[in-house]
């Protein structure tokens, strides 16, 4: 399971990144260019490239079996993304205006129910 997971999240990852092209950039910006990207992966989910990397850090605590581990590294990894997540969707509300759609709320309640299944998982650990 946990190889599973890291490989489909490496993968969504890397076809993510494919399919942003030239818009895929570490700092948030907004080019002369941009346009939105709302075929691929993106019709399907609004965050695909920080949805596979979560997946990642997942399989790579269910394969070493070290949840405590997997605590430590995704809620870092998930404040520190709901905050670029927060800045992005500003930048491209402010060029575009809206760009909610129905997967930005079930990519949250995905993300809401893992975490709390994972902190169930760390206490009932103890």
């Amino acid at each position: 399971m946990g190889i599973f997971l890291f490989i489909a999240g490496f993968l969504i990852r890397q076809i993510a990144i494919i399919q942003l092209g030239k818009f895929y950039t570490y700092k948030v910006s907004i080019a002369d260019d941009h346009q939105m990207i709302d075929t691929g992966l993106y019709a399907y989910m609004r965050h695909p490239a920080y949805t596979g990397t979560f997946l990642e850090l997942t399989g790579a605590a269910i394969l070493y079996n070290h949840f405590i581990l997997s605590w430590f590294l995704s809620l870092p990894y998930l404040i520190v993304v709901l905050k670029r997540i927060q800045q992005e969707e500003k930048a491209l509300i402010e060029e575009f205006g809206t760009i909610r759609n129905v997967f930005t709320e079930i990519n949250l309640i995905i993300i809401r129910e893992y975490l709390i299944q994972h902190l169930y998982n760390i206490i009932k650990l103890r």
